[in-house]
C-alpha cells in the first residue's frame, strides 16, 4: 500500500498498481494454421479484458513476425494470408530474431537445446491496468486464468506473474482462515471435554474462547493489520495460547467442594491458580518484547499480535472469567469429583501395568 502512495504521489497515478503479466504457450505446432489462429484468440480475449491496459498494447512476437515475414515477401502464408505456416515458419523466425530491432524477443521464445528448429516454449507480455487494492488483484487473477482456460491447445496455455502467488493467497486466505479458526477451537474443545471436570465447564471455555476470537479479529483493525498468511497463523496459534489461562482456573473451580459458595470457590480458583496463569502471561510477553523494535515488519506484526493475545487472553481468564464463575459456575458433588478422580487414578494405573 505504501508503495502504491509513493508512486502516485511522485509519478502520478497512471503507474501506480501496474503489474505485468504473460501468456506461456508450451511445446506446440506454431507453424500450424489452427495453433496460430488459437493462440490469438487468447491474446485477443485476454487483451480484450477489463484486467488488461490497452493502452501500453502488447509484446506479441508472434504478431511481430507475420508483419515481419509479410514485408519480407519470401515466405509462405496460408491462402487467406492471414498466418505464416509451413515449412518456412522456422527460418522466418530466426531471420526474424536476427534483427537488431526484434532482438528484444529472444528471452520470449526458448528453442529446444541442441535443436533451435523446435520451439518448447514461448510468451507473450501484456500489462495489468491499475489494480493497487485485493479486489481487482483476484480479479485480475481469474479473468486471466479463466480465459486461459478456454484454450483447445495442448498442453494448454496458462498466463502467470509472480505476483499472482499473492493474489492467490488473497483469495483463499478469508475461508482458509475460518478453516484454520474452526479446527483448532474443535480441537481445543475436545480435549477440555475430557480434561474439564463439568459439561458447564467445556461450555464457558468455548464461550471465552468465542469472545476471544472476536476481539482478535477487531484487533487487526484497531492495529492495520491485513489479513495473511502472518496474521492467520497467529489468529490460529491464540486459541492453543489463550486457553491455557481459563482452563486451569475452570478445572480447580470444578474440583472444588460444592458446599462452598461460587464466589468463595472462584476466589479459592484465583487464588491458587492466579500466580501460575499471571506467570505465564508475563514470560509469553517478555519474549515478544524484543519483537516491537524490529525492523522488519513480519517481527512488528507478531509483536502487535501477541501483545494482544496477551492482553486479551489474560483478562478474560484472569478477570472476566472469575466473575462468571462467581455467578454461574458449575457444582459438582463432593463424591463425584471423589469418584472422578478415582476413576482417572484407576485408568492411569491400568495403562502402567
Amino acid at each position: 500500500r505504501e508503495f502504491y502512495d509513493v508512486s502516485t504521489e511522485l509519478f502520478g497515478s497512471n503507474d501506480a498498481g501496474r503489474v505485468p503479466t504473460s501468456l506461456y504457450v508450451g511445446k506446440v505446432d506454431y507453424s500450424s494454421y489452427s495453433v496460430q489462429e488459437e493462440i490469438d484468440r487468447l491474446v485477443e480475449a485476454l487483451f480484450d479484458s477489463d484486467t488488461i491496459d490497452e493502452t501500453l498494447g502488447k509484446e506479441d512476437w508472434l504478431a511481430e513476425l507475420r508483419t515481419f515475414a509479410n514485408l519480407t515477401g519470401s515466405f509462405n502464408f496460408s491462402a487467406d494470408g492471414k498466418y505464416l505456416v509451413g515449412s518456412s515458419f522456422i527460418p522466418a523466425l530466426h531471420l526474424f530474431l536476427s534483427q537488431s530491432q526484434f532482438k528484444r524477443f529472444e528471452d520470449d521464445i526458448i528453442f529446444g537445446e541442441n535443436d533451435n528448429q523446435t520451439i518448447l516454449f514461448s510468451r507473450i507480455n501484456f500489462q495489468h491496468n491499475q489494480l493497487g487494492n485485493s479486489d481487482k488483484e483476484i480479479n485480475a487473477l481469474e479473468t486471466t486464468q479463466e480465459i486461459a482456460e478456454t484454450s483447445t491447445l495442448e498442453p494448454q496455455p496458462f498466463v502467470v506473474f509472480f505476483a499472482y502467488q499473492f493474489y492467490d493467497l488473497n483469495r483463499i486466505i478469508v475461508p482458509q482462515t475460518v478453516q484454520g479458526l474452526l479446527f483448532a477451537l474443535v480441537a481445543v474443545l475436545i480435549i477440555c471435554s475430557v480434561m474439564l471436570v463439568h459439561p458447564f465447564s467445556v461450555f464457558m471455555a468455548a464461550l471465552l474462547l468465542g469472545m476471544i476470537i472476536v476481539n482478535l479479529l477487531g484487533s487487526l483493525v484497531w492495529w492495520n493489520i491485513d489479513l495473511n498468511s502472518v496474521s492467520a497463523i497467529n489468529l490460529t496459534m491464540a486459541i492453543g495460547l489463550v486457553i491455557d489461562y481459563s482452563a486451569h482456573i475452570l478445572h480447580y473451580f470444578g474440583t472444588l467442594d460444592h458446599t462452598l459458595s461460587r464466589r468463595e470457590r472462584s476466589i479459592l480458583a484465583l487464588q491458587e491458580m492466579g500466580p501460575p496463569v499471571f506467570m505465564g502471561i508475563c514470560t509469553t510477553l517478555l519474549g515478544v518484547i524484543p519483537l516491537a523494535f524490529a525492523n522488519n515488519e513480519i517481527f512488528r506484526t507478531f509483536f502487535r499480535q501477541f501483545l494482544t493475545i496477551v492482553f486479551v487472553g489474560g483478562s478474560h481468564g484472569m478477570i472476566l472469567l472469575p466473575v462468571l464463575l462467581a455467578y454461574v459456575g458449575p457444582s459438582i458433588p463432593r463424591n463425584k469429583t471423589t469418584k472422578i478422580a478415582a476413576d482417572l487414578k484407576a485408568s492411569v494405573t491400568d495403562a502402567e501395568v
